[in-house]
């Protein structure tokens, strides 16, 4: 070419024989865009490149020998040799883009020595015998190295180390790969790719060796196929910050030299044999040493079951396991105790740790399980320790498949996946396992123990053979399998389920069953807290639930539960259930006697015999009993027997009859006594009673009681000194039983029909010797609710009267605040209380609307003691009336004086007591200023302040008691007389004293008008004149009076001749203290003694008067 000319090749140009291209002028430049192919050309030129390849351009040199000519190549254009045999090719020392050794017929062993490589080096010689030597210390090639075929040889004979620094991948399918051709030199590969060796030979010859260094940056996993021969000493380093990937199980590191995973390198390894530290298993073959850093970091990958190996060293950086298996076929086993100073993850697969430890060196790091993998725990070991962050997926696994081992807390804000809990001892939740998002699963002959709150995202399943053992804690899942025993008695489980389950028994603490599935229980369980139903349930044929005393099981009106063959549910005493629903299942109601010996009253609160009702105690006196022949000792009342009260009490007509639902009864426990006859009675105390059956369905049907009234013939009839009733005013008075397996509120403000019926119930209590009652605002039976079992007094007051449950509102739960639907402020009432001879008694005098001197709905009438040992303390509603009450509701005060008569009596063995007793009151707040309340006390003649005082002390005799009241039966126990107490005090009225000789009352409660500056003086149980002042007078006396209720009085004032010096006409004067005054003025007196003469009703008292 001319100087300066140019010249551009963009298609092809073919150098055939004789062929040359003169580049020697200066300035000419030829461009190939296209194809040069030299067939047996020249070139001539200088040693300056004045030949340019473009992008992609090709230089075939199709000849043998001869030189390249000398070019810039572009990093895309190739340099292809595809007809060298016998002689060799100059000008090599070039940058070039590809080069391509494609010469299946060379012969000759050729020098290579390019300064560099930006593309690809590929070798494709075939099975030629010539070899391409190079002939620098290192040839970097920007993109991948090939070997298809032909013989390479990287370090010759020239003893230096020589390099290839491939920045792509290599890949051997075929050919020689020489190392080292050298009896020093070392051949290495450096390659930050892919390392493929699937056919050809890797070796080195004479004494020197072969190197292949994985250098990557770790930005990319270099993957590592083998699958070629490798012979002689080839030595394999991964560098730090290298990823290396085995590509398959079958991939190996093989040949004569070493293996050296470095520091900071990272090694995956999918051979089921893992990392050895000898002989021909596993990923690492090499003969040589084999050194595994324990500052690197291992990935167990594989597709099928791998053991690490006992290459893995005792301490590593990082472990990862990934095993992609099918499942069965995805365990990767540790082989011994493993030290992780890095992180552990679990990404896909199982790791199996077993007996052994996989902990971290010291604090910090994270362990990190993916969604699908799992952990597998063995031995006594927990959960890897020493991880501060802990990431789980949900659906990852950890299974403790040992003995006797901790399930570990997760550090804060983790929490489980799934859970499997299998092999056998006892697996303990630690305190702060509190969440699980997956599944719990226990299987073999495990038991678990978990003592926090637990929340199953998913599926709890418990194996036959399993038990679960909870205390204190919440267990909550969203669907369940339970074959198992459940042992939580101090735990709540919540059994959520859309579909049907079965609930094999267990012991529960609190039980939640929601969802719309039914859930059957198949064998024994027991709740001992509460049982929340919110789910159909079904007691299968053999099962039972025992509810434990004070638990609670509410059934809502939308939820069934029901029982199969010889199902039941059991009921402890003071169990709590609450069955609103349509559903009638069959209840064995238990209830316990404590105590000593006496009376007890009781009912049956399902449908029962008295042959169950009375199975675990003595019966008597009734055919079918115990001992049919003895007093009876079991009593019902008939109200509507119109004789004397006495003559009301009946016992059953056999023991095979049935119980009428909702009649009380007395029924006495001897605890053991002697029994007439000889031996002793064997219902020694405590001891528990039960009944089987239904209850009446409230949901479904009311309830009626039956009450009745039927009016007495309470005149009085004489004998002797003394007066007694023909039939005693206890008409309307009816004994009756709770006829349900609940409590019921009497005062419930729904869920009853009550037609002239008091408000007061009345229920005996042993304990204390005493009835309670209650009127639904004041009383000592709490809070007026009624037990299961529990008998109690109600009094009809009037004709045709009704008391009925209408539907379930009557139902209740004893912990529900019962004054919750209670006035805003509390009753006003004088609330007293009286102790003595170790007994105690108290009583009510309340104030308020409805309120009247004479029987009302919200009195509480003194009973009977059912003992021989007792203290009443109770009042009469006017000095009219003798009906004994121990709460006293009155009319409100208004400006009149209030007499309230208030009565003691007390027994002991049957006997009247004296004794010291102190009674102590409590005024309500807000008592009106501008009234005095005082004690009067009418034995010792004395008058207490009650505003100013709270107690008093005092000495009493009880008083006698007609013989009549005090019956004893053949066989020494007292047998139940009148419903209400026969007073032994008389009214404040003479005429209807009942004996002559009848006691005087003790106290008298005055409420009077307060008197600025003046203390009430004593004033006694009768009308009373007191004293006239001044005395001697001079022209004007007072003379002061006082009547304790209402009456028509008389004041005469006599001379010493029984001369009517005065007179006050006879006035009605109210209840209290009142004063007139006579004045002597313009009536000419003399001096003297005159006499004041006053009448009250029968009553006619005297004083003194001078007059100066």
């Amino acid at each position: 070419m001319a100087a300066s000319a140019t010249a551009e090749i963009n298609g092809e140009l073919i150098l055939g024989n004789l062929g040359n291209i003169n580049l020697a002028s200066s300035g000419v430049l030829f461009s190939v865009n296209g194809k040069l192919t030299n067939i047996n050309g020249s070139f001539s030129s200088t040693t300056v490149a004045k030949m340019r390849f473009g992008p992609s351009a090709e230089y075939n040199h199709a000849r043998n020998g001869s030189s390249l000519p000398v070019a810039t190549w572009n990093a895309t254009s190739t340099v292809r040799f595809t007809a060298i045999t016998s002689s060799t090719v100059g000008s090599t020392n070039q940058n070039f883009g590809n080069v391509i050794f494609q010469s299946p017929a060379q012969t000759v062993n050729m020098s290579f020595g390019p300064l560099s490589i930006a593309g690809n080096l590929i070798m494709n010689n075939a099975n030629t015998t010539g070899q391409i030597s190079q002939t620098v210390n290192n040839i970097a090639i920007g993109g991948n190295f090939e070997m298809l075929g032909g013989r390479y040889a990287i370090g010759n004979g020239t003893n230096s180390n020589r390099s290839l620094s491939v920045a792509g991948n290599v890949n051997m399918t075929g050919g020689t790969l020489l190392m080292s051709v050298s009896s020093a030199a070392i051949g290495n590969i450096n390659v930050a790719g892919n390392f493929t060796h699937t056919a050809g030979t890797i070796t080195e010859t004479s004494s020197g060796s072969g190197r292949i260094t994985f250098n990557g940056n770790g930005l990319q996993t270099q993957t590592f196929t083998s699958g070629g021969t490798v012979s002689n000493t080839i030595n394999y380093t991964i560098a730090s910050g290298a990823v290396v990937q085995a590509a398959d199980a079958n991939t190996a590191f093989l040949g004569g030299g070493t293996f050296t995973l470095s520091a900071g390198a990272t090694l995956g390894i999918r051979s089921p044999q893992g990392i050895t530290t000898s002989g021909a298993t596993g990923l690492v073959r090499v003969t040589g040493t084999r050194t595994y850093n324990t500052a690197a970091n291992y990935i167990f990958n594989g597709n099928t079951n791998q053991t690490v190996g006992n290459g893995l060293p005792v301490t590593v950086n990082n472990l990862t396991v990934s095993n992609s298996g099918a499942e069965g076929s995805n365990v990767v086993s540790l082989a011994q105790n493993t030290s992780i100073t890095g992180d552990l993850s679990i990404s896909d697969g199982t790791f199996d740790i077993s007996t052994f430890l996989a902990n971290r060196s010291i604090f910090g790091g994270q362990i990190l399980m993916a969604d699908g993998a799992s952990l597998r725990i063995g031995g006594t070991n927990t959960f890897p320790a020493n991880f501060q962050t802990h990431s789980m997926g949900c659906d990852a696994t950890v299974a403790y498949t040992g003995t006797n081992q901790s399930i570990a807390d997760l550090n804060s804000g983790a929490n489980y996946g799934n859970i499997i809990l299998s092999g056998s001892g006892t697996k303990t939740f630690q305190g702060g396992t509190t969440s699980i998002c997956g599944d719990l699963a226990l299987t073999g002959t495990v038991t678990a123990v978990a003592g926090n709150d637990l929340s199953i995202g998913g599926e709890f399943s418990l194996g036959p053979d399993a038990v679960f053992q909870t205390q204190q804690f919440t267990l909550q899942a969203q669907a369940w399998n339970l074959e198992g025993q459940l042992q939580s008695a101090g735990s709540r489980v919540v059994i959520n389920s859309l579909t049907p389950l079965n609930i094999p028994g267990g012991e529960f603490r609190e039980l939640v069953v929601q969802g719309s599935g039914l859930k059957t229980f198949s064998a024994p369980a027991t709740i001992t807290e509460g049982f929340v139903v919110d789910s159909p349930i079904e007691l299968l044929d053999g099962s039972s639930l025992l509810l434990a005393s004070n638990a609670l099981m509410q059934v809502p009106a939308n939820v069934s539960v029901t029982t199969a063959g010889s199902a039941k549910i059991i009921l402890q005493p003071s169990a709590r259930y609450l069955n609103l629903s349509a559903s009638n299942p069959t209840l064995e109601v238990r209830q316990e006697f404590n105590g000593s010996r006496g009376w007890r009253m009781m009912g049956t609160p399902v449908g029962s015999t008295y042959a169950d009702l009375l199975s675990s105690v003595e019966s008597q006196g009734f055919p079918g009993s115990t001992n049919p022949t003895l007093q009876p000792n079991v009593l019902w009342f008939d109200e509507t027997d119109n004789g004397t009260s006495l003559q009301g009490w009946r016992s059953p007509a056999q023991i095979a009859d049935v119980v009428p639902t909702g009649r009380g009864h007395y029924l006495f426990v001897f605890d053991g006594a002697q029994k007439p006859g000889g031996g002793n009675y064997s219902d020694l105390l405590p001891l528990t009673t039960d009944v089987t059956g239904t209850e009446p369905n409230l949901n479904t049907g009311q309830f009626n009681f039956g009450v009745t009234f039927t009016p007495r013939n309470t005149q009085l009839v004489q004998n002797g000194n003394d007066y007694a009733e023909v039939s005693l005013a206890d008409e309307g008075f009816n004994l009756l039983a709770n006829p349900t397996a609940s409590f019921i509120d009497f005062f419930s403000p729904s869920g009853w029909t009550k037609t002239n019926i008091d408000n007061t119930i009345y229920v005996w209590d042993p304990e204390t010797n005493a009835f309670l009652t209650h009127n639904g605002v004041l009383g000592t039976l709490e809070n007026g609710r009624i037990a299961p079992y529990q008998a109690f007094w109600v009094k009809a007051n009037g004709s045709n009267p009704v008391l009925q449950l209408t539907n379930n509102d009557a139902k209740t739960i004893i912990s529900k605040e019962f004054f919750g639907r209670k006035k805003e402020e509390d009753p006003f009432a004088i609330r007293l209380r009286v102790n003595g001879e170790t007994m105690q008694a108290a009583s009510y005098i309340s104030f308020g609307r409805g309120g009247v001197e004479g029987p009302d709905t919200y009195d509480a009438y003194q009973l009977e003691s059912l003992g021989n040992d007792w203290l009443f303390l109770y009042s009469y509603s006017s000095l009219r009336t003798d009906m004994p009450l121990v709460i006293n509701h009155l009319p409100e005060l208004g400006d009149e004086d209030r007499i309230i008569p208030l009565h003691l009596a007390a027994s002991k063995d049957g006997k009247p007591v004296s004794g010291d007793y102190l009674l102590s009151w409590e005024l309500p707040l807000g008592w009106p200023s501008e009234k005095t309340v005082t004690l009067m006390d009418h034995i010792h003649q004395k008058a207490v302040n009650m505003q100013e005082e709270s107690v008093y002390a005092f000495s009493f005799q009880g008083p006698e008691r007609p013989a009549k009241n005090t019956r004893l039966g053949s066989d020494s126990f007292k047998t139940p007389g009148n419903p209400i107490f026969q007073s032994p005090f008389a009214t404040g009225d003479a005429a209807a004293r009942k004996s002559p000789d009848a006691p005087q009352r003790p106290f008298t409660i005055y409420i009077g008008k307060a008197i600025q500056g003046e203390s009430q003086e004593y004033l006694p149980d009768l009308p009373k004149l007191f004293a006239p002042y001044p005395n001697p007078f001079r022209n004007e006396a007072s003379i002061k009076f006082f009547v304790p209720e209402t009456t028509l009085v008389e004041i005469n004032i006599y001379d010493l001749m029984g001369k009517v010096a005065a007179s006050f006409p006879a006035k009605t004067y109210p209840t209290g203290t009142h004063e007139i005054q006579w004045s002597a003025e313009g009536n000419s007196l003399r001096s003297g003694l005159y006499v004041v003469s006053m009448t009250a009703g029968n009553y006619r008292f005297t004083q003194k008067l001078i007059k100066s």
